[in-house]
């Protein structure tokens, strides 16, 4: 479950890069603090509990969907974050 919710999150970012774009200052400046604070908080959560080994069996499936989560934040911090 929370590998989905990770992806999701992934690409909700994503998205919000695209539809957000076009839009004035403000409202990006408005969006990106309310939506992007939101989402990255949850990637945050969600890495932490990769990098502790909670989500799969195997370690490195757990590494591996750390390190994809930093997509979505764009500060590779997932490694070094569960030493």
């Amino acid at each position: 479950m929370s590998a989905w919710l990770g992806v999701g999150i992934v690409l909700a970012q994503f998205w919000c890069i695209e539809y957000f774009k076009s839009c004035d200052w403000l409202m990006y400046i408005v969006s990106s603090y309310l939506i992007g604070a939101i989402l990255s908080h949850a990637l945050h959560a969600l890495m932490h509990d990769f990098t502790h080994y909670l989500c799969f069996e195997s370690p490195l499936y757990n590494k591996l969907m750390a390190i994809f989560l930093n997509f979505g934040q764009g500060v590779p911090s997932a490694i070094t974050f569960g030493r």
